[in-house]
């Protein structure tokens, strides 16, 4: 018995041994891979991989280089154009055909940058980066428009997409839905998620709207967002990464979304009317222009969130506003088919009354073009319009204000614009 028993012991010490012998292996396999690893900087996974994917997107002037342009158009709406180069001057365009074309308005050529490979209901142009972002029905893609490859595809939303806007220089995308949220989507940090927690970071929430949200735009030189919608709310917001818990404070700690309806934002003291239908923010950030769903044009001041003029401009809705780059002219294109420019004084004491905002603001241009969709302001103070033909145009302005009109419209590439459509 004895004899058995150091028998089994001798065999359990063996095999123990045995074992052992692989457990050291392991280790120091383990610690020769990890002494490898400590020799690096120390980054998380997510923080690594996003600062590499975020070298791949080129800016603008990186991206187009010097490259000859070849002829193009849009067979459609233009949905949103940028001035990507002051020199020479160029503008992208994203149109409802899924094209986004780099226009040469000197020589009115249009060279196809990028086919998305289907329609596009709603669409943004990054601010520096090259970068496209677009919906159809409730996805929300993200793409390079050039220089690089990379596409995000945003599928769990639920709601029909109403606006999109490039957000934190072009590393979030603003989506307003018809739900009356916004939603801002870190679309690096989305694909990088490596548990829910981190996916529902990377899809912020700001709920404050009752009703269908109308419109949104980033304000480029901070956190800061706006947004209208159809009754008439207009709300100032602080991106969650502005806040040092980050939105964590409003966990819901069962699970699901991580961020809920609590949210820093400020509302604007404005008497409610038939609906905010755009909105514009100037290049220097301390403008806010807001165009309504009654023709009326509204200027703001960020700082403060006061407004700085009113007028009626249009006979119905305003579709299109923008701000030069300081913000002192405001243009609009109303449903009218009427475009007008104006220069905008404040009064300084900013003891404005609304019989008084009228007198403020000075027409320096009126003209009737209906085929016109959006007009959009440029670095050299001229005022870039697009078409329902696909078509872009330039209006010449001068430096000062004056009461003749300026020269006559030049359109490319040079095609007869088409009437606006009944059903518009």
């Amino acid at each position: 018995m004895i004899e058995l028993l150091q028998s089994a012991i001798s065999r359990l010490f063996g095999a123990f041994s045995s074992k052992q012998s692989r457990l050291v292996v392991l280790t120091v396999g383990t610690a020769t891979l990890m002494s490898a690893c400590v020799s690096l900087p120390f980054t998380s996974p997510n923080e690594s991989a996003s600062t590499l994917k975020s070298l791949q997107i080129p800016l603008w002037n990186e991206a187009l280089g010097s490259s000859s342009l070849s002829s193009s158009t849009h067979l459609g709406e233009v949905l949103t154009a940028r001035e990507v180069s002051s020199t020479p001057l160029r503008v992208a365009s994203a149109g409802g055909d899924g094209n986004v074309i780099l226009w040469d308005l000197g020589t009115g050529s249009g060279q196809l940058l990028k086919q998305v490979g289907g329609a596009m209901q709603q669409a943004a142009l990054g601010r520096r980066h090259a970068v496209v972002a677009w919906s159809s029905g409730s996805t929300v893609s993200v793409a390079c428009v050039a220089g690089c490859t990379e596409r995000w595809d945003l599928t769990r939303l639920k709601t029909r997409i109403a606006s999109l806007g490039f957000h934190e220089d072009d590393s979030a995308l603003l989506i307003g839905g018809a739900d009356g949220r916004i939603y801002r989507w870190h679309f690096q940090r989305d694909r990088l998620a490596e548990s829910q927690d981190e996916r529902d970071r990377a899809l912020e929430r700001y709920i404050a709207h009752q009703t269908l949200l109308s419109t949104i735009a980033p304000l480029h030189t901070g956190r800061v967002f706006f947004s209208a919608d159809w009754d008439g709310q207009l709300y100032a917001w602080l991106a969650y990464t502005a806040d040092d818990h980050q939105g964590s404070y409003d966990r819901n700690l069962f699970g699901g979304r991580f961020f809920g309806s609590l949210g820093s934002y400020m509302y604007a003291a404005r008497t409610a009317d038939r609906g905010i239908t755009s909105l514009a923010v100037s290049e220097n950030g301390q403008r806010l222009a807001v165009g309504t769903d009654d023709g009326y044009v509204e200027v703001w001041e960020v700082r403060g969130f006061e407004i700085a003029a009113r007028s009626l401009v249009h006979t119905g809705r305003v579709i299109s506003i923008s701000l030069s780059n300081d913000g002192s002219r405001v243009a609009s294109l109303g449903r009218d088919g009427v475009i007008a420019v104006s220069d905008v004084v404040p009064d300084a004491s900013y003891g404005i009354k609304a019989g008084a905002l009228r007198a403020i603001t000075t027409e320096i241009f009126r003209e009737e073009m209906k085929s016109a969709r959006s007009v959009y302001f440029l670095s050299t103070g001229d005022l870039l319009l697009s078409t329902d033909a696909g078509q872009l145009g330039e209006i010449q302005l001068s430096s000062k204000a004056r009461v003749a009109p300026p020269p006559p419209l030049r359109i490319t590439p040079g095609a007869a614009t088409t009437e606006r459509g009944t059903d518009y």
